[in-house]
C-alpha cells in the first residue's frame, strides 16, 4: 500500500482545518489545531506524523497518528491493542467512564479515515485516534530538573510506581524509552506510542518492532514477545533514575544522545561501562543496589525470579518523617477540627478548597508535596463557564486533576457541594474530607497540623454568617455572594 508522505499529510491537515467535513469520515467534528504561522502542531518518526486535533463538543484535545509507511500486522495489531486497552481503559473521554490507570491513553483504530489526494486509486488512509498528552519527554524532565534533587525523587519514585503497576499487568508497552514516557505538568508518567505493543491475544505471534537498542535486552528477538519484554527496560530507566538522582553530575558528564546512563554498547561489554564504576560508589544506598543487581541477573539471564515488583520498589521522598495515623485517630481528628470551628453551614463548600490557599497550606501540606502536584482551584459556575468542571487559574487552591492520580470523590460535584452546604453534619464533612486527602496521600501531614490550622481560622474566620467577601488570588479578586449553583 502506497501512504501519503509527510508533507502531502501537513498539506491535508491545513486543508482539513477549515473543512474537516471534506476530509474526515467518521470524526469531522474534530478540527486541527494551527500555530500562529497557520501551521499544523504535529511531530513525525519513522512510521507516522501525529497531528494535534480538538472536538469542540468535549472541549478535549486529541493526538491523530498518520502512517506514512507500511507496516506488517499493523492493522491488525492495532485492532487487538485497542481492544485491549479499550477494555482495561474504559475512557471518559469517549463517553464511557474514567481511566483506570493514568499510564496509558485510550486508542481508536479507524482503518478509513482521512482523505489524502496522493493521484491514485486509494484515498482514504488509517489513521490512529488518541487523547492528547501534555507533557515533556523523559529525559527533557531530567535534563531541566538537574539542579532540583527533590524533583529527581519525586520522578523515581513515580516511575517505579508505574512500573510496578505495568509489571502487574497481562500486556507490556514493548518499546519502554524516555521518547516515549511523557511526564506531565503535575509529574504523573504517561506511556505513549503502542506500536510495540504486546497483548494476550498476541500470544505466539512475532514482533513488529524490538524497540529501542539503548533500553532492549541485547538478546532479545522477535520471538521474544509476551507481557516480559518490559522487564529489562524497566529495570534500566528505574537505576539510571535512582543514579541521577542520587548524583545528577553523572548525567551532566556522560549523557548524550537518546539514552539515559546506558546503551546498546554497554550491555555487551558492561564490564567496560565507564557508568559502572559511578554506581558502586552509591552502593550505601539500599535501594541502588538492589535494582544494581537486578540489571546484572536480567542482564545476563533470560529468567527471573516473580518477585521483580518488589525489587523496583522506590520509597517517595520526603522531608521528614510523619507518624502515621489509622483511619478512625484521622478521622476524630478531622472532626474535632470541624466541631471546634464556628462555621456557617452554607461556607462549607468554600472552606475545603480554602484550606488549601497560599496562606494556609504551607501549614499543613509538605513544600516538596505543593510543588509536586501543580494544580489549581475549580469551581463549576454556570454563570461564569459554559461546561461543568471548567478548570481555571483564578484561585491559588489545588485544582484536583482530571487526568491524575485523584478520583471524582476529589472534585466535588454540584450535589456534593449542595449536600455538605445544607446539611450542618460534621461527620459526613469529616468523612468526605478525609477520603479526599487521603486520595492526595497527605493525610498523615494534615492531621499533625490540623491544631495549627485550626488555630489559624479562628484567628482570621471567613466562615461565620453571611457576608460579601473579597478574597485577593493569584492577583486577582473573586466576589462572593452566594454559592457557586
Amino acid at each position: 500500500m502506497n501512504y501519503p508522505s509527510v508533507g502531502q499529510y501537513v498539506e491535508t491537515i491545513k486543508l482539513a482545518a477549515n473543512a474537516p467535513e471534506d476530509y474526515f469520515d467518521k470524526l469531522s467534528n474534530f478540527r486541527p489545531v494551527l500555530d500562529s504561522n497557520g501551521e499544523p502542531i504535529m511531530s513525525s518518526g519513522n512510521f507516522a506524523v501525529v497531528f494535534k486535533l480538538y472536538d469542540p463538543k468535549k472541549y478535549k484535545y486529541y493526538a491523530l497518528k498518520c502512517f506514512h509507511r507500511d507496516q506488517e500486522g499493523r492493522v491488525w495489531s492495532y485492532k487487538k491493542i485497542s481492544e485491549e486497552l479499550n477494555r482495561e481503559l474504559p475512557c471518559y473521554a469517549f463517553g464511557t467512564q474514567n481511566l483506570s490507570s493514568t499510564y496509558f491513553v485510550h486508542v481508536q483504530y479507524y482503518e478509513k479515515e482521512l482523505f489524502v489526494d496522493i493521484g491514485g486509486p486509494i484515498s482514504l488512509f488509517p489513521v490512529l485516534l488518541m487523547e492528547w498528552v501534555d507533557g515533556i519527554t523523559l529525559d527533557q524532565c531530567v535534563k531541566q530538573n538537574l539542579n532540583n534533587i527533590k524533583l529527581l525523587h519525586t520522578i523515581t519514585y513515580r516511575f517505579s510506581r508505574m512500573a510496578k503497576w505495568l509489571l502487574a499487568q497481562r500486556f507490556a508497552h514493548g518499546d519502554l524509552k524516555p521518547d516515549n514516557i511523557l511526564v506531565t505538568k503535575d509529574y504523573q508518567i504517561v506511556l505513549v506510542d503502542y506500536d510495540g505493543m504486546y497483548v494476550p491475544s498476541m500470544k505466539g505471534q512475532k514482533a513488529n518492532e524490538l524497540g529501542s537498542p539503548n533500553f532492549r535486552h541485547p538478546l532479545r528477538k522477535e520471538t521474544d514477545f509476551n507481557e516480559c519484554i518490559d522487564d529489562f527496560p524497566i529495570v534500566s530507566i528505574l537505576l539510571s533514575l535512582k543514579a541521577i538522582s542520587l548524583n545528577p553530575s553523572i548525567f551532566i558528564k556522560y549523557v548524550t544522545g537518546d539514552k539515559l546512563l546506558f546503551e546498546e554498547k554497554d550491555y555487551y561489554a558492561i564490564n567496560n561501562c565507564k557508568i559502572i564504576p559511578l554506581l558502586n560508589d552509591l552502593l550505601n544506598n539500599k535501594e541502588l543496589a538492589t535494582l544494581l543487581g537486578a540489571f546484572y541477573m536480567l542482564l545476563h539471564s533470560r529468567s527471573f525470579p516473580n518477585s521483580l515488583s518488589s525489587i523496583i520498589e522506590i520509597q517517595q521522598f520526603t522531608d521528614a518523617a510523619i507518624r502515621p495515623y489509622s483511619e478512625k485517630e484521622s478521622k476524630e481528628k478531622i472532626l474535632n477540627f470541624y466541631n471546634t470551628i464556628d462555621i456557617d453551614p452554607f461556607k462549607m463548600v468554600y472552606l475545603i478548597p480554602d484550606l488549601f490557599n497560599r496562606e494556609m497550606r504551607l501549614y499543613w501540606i509538605p513544600a516538596l508535596l505543593w510543588e509536586r502536584l501543580k494544580v489549581n482551584s475549580i469551581w463549576w459556575d454556570d454563570r461564569t463557564y459554559k461546561m461543568p468542571y471548567s478548570w481555571t487559574e483564578e484561585y491559588d487552591a489545588i485544582q484536583y486533576s482530571v487526568v491524575g492520580e485523584f478520583s471524582k470523590k476529589s472534585r466535588p460535584d454540584k450535589f456534593e457541594m449542595i449536600k455538605m452546604s445544607q446539611i450542618h453534619n460534621n461527620s459526613y464533612l469529616a468523612g468526605y474530607t478525609y477520603e479526599l486527602l487521603s486520595e492526595m496521600g497527605v493525610i498523615n501531614y494534615f492531621v499533625d497540623n490540623v491544631d495549627k490550622l485550626g488555630e489559624i481560622i479562628k484567628q482570621n474566620n471567613k466562615y461565620t454568617y453571611p457576608q460579601k467577601e473579597t478574597t485577593k488570588q493569584n492577583n486577582s479578586q473573586t466576589i462572593v455572594d452566594d454559592l457557586p449553583f
